[in-house]
Parts: structure tokens; C-alpha cells; sequence
């Protein structure tokens, strides 16, 4: 009896984290023209558990990610969206959706998967990854960030 008290304790105090780290990162008006969130996972979905930070950084004199792109080469088969997802796998949850021409940075990369970073439709500047950050770590905001299937993504610098 005990024994289970204990565990449901555990599992209540495991969905108060989980909720409380759940911040919302809502997209202006500009942004809900081409990104919008997704629809979200199911609870205890294998989808919903997996969970990668997009990394950047790592080089004192470099930007903090390597190139600036844009979506491209969606197709009718895509529903005209790119979906944004937490990690860098198909059965990831989709955290955000990007039309075709947003403009997007390249901070990281896992076989044929880009880690972007994302604000508004053609507008980077408030997400601080032009400016050298010495160590790789996690981004951190302000901007929104997940992983985009390479193919999608055409680099126009950097």
C-alpha cells in the first residue's frame, strides 16, 4: 500500500514537471502566416517523449549557426507545410509547421536532418544566431527551434 502511494506520488509530481516545463512559445500575427503549431502528440505517445535541443555554437569567432536558408521544394504531397519536429526523426512530435520561402538558420545537423532556428516569416535578427557563442550548448531562445528534413532547407549563406 505504501509501495503505491510512493508511486503515485512519483507519477503526480513527473506530470507537474512536465507541465511546468511545457512553456508556450506562441507565434505573433507575422509568424501565424507561415508557421503555425502543431497539432500535439497523444499522451504517453512514443512521439511525445523524444526530444532533441537543437544545439549551437561552439566556435569563439564563428556565428553561432552555420548558414541561413530557406524552405523549399514542397510538394502537394507535403499538404504545402514542413513540419517542424523535436528530434531529428520522422515519429518525432511536430512542434511547428513552416511554409515554403520562410527563412530559417542552420545550427545543427544529424544524418539527413537540419537543427533550425526560427522566428518570424524573414526575420532572424532578435534570435541571436549571427553573434559568436564560444561553447555548443543547447539554443535557448528567444526564437523557436526543431529539426526539418535536409532536403527541405536551400542555404542562401553562410
Amino acid at each position: 500500500m505504501i509501495v503505491n502511494a510512493r508511486i503515485s506520488l512519483l507519477a503526480a509530481a513527473l506530470s507537474l514537471v512536465a507541465v511546468g516545463c511545457s512553456g508556450s512559445d506562441a507565434p505573433d500575427a507575422a509568424q501565424e502566416a507561415s508557421a503555425t503549431s502543431a497539432p500535439s502528440a497523444e499522451p504517453g505517445s512514443q512521439s511525445q517523449t523524444q526530444l532533441r535541443p537543437v544545439m549551437y555554437g561552439g566556435e569563439s569567432q564563428l556565428d553561432a549557426c552555420a548558414s541561413i536558408g530557406t524552405i523549399a521544394g514542397l510538394t502537394a504531397e507535403s499538404e504545402g507545410y514542413l513540419p517542424v519536429r523535436a528530434s531529428p526523426h520522422a515519429s518525432a512530435a511536430e512542434v511547428a509547421r513552416l511554409n515554403s520561402g520562410y527563412v530559417v538558420s542552420q545550427c545543427d545537423s544529424a544524418d539527413d536532418w537540419l537543427g533550425i532556428v526560427f522566428d518570424g516569416p524573414d526575420d532572424l535578427n532578435r534570435c541571436g544566431t549571427g553573434t559568436p557563442i564560444a561553447e555548443r550548448v543547447a539554443y535557448p531562445g528567444p526564437c523557436r527551434s526543431g529539426w526539418v528534413e535536409k532536403r527541405f532547407v536551400e542555404i542562401v549563406a553562410g
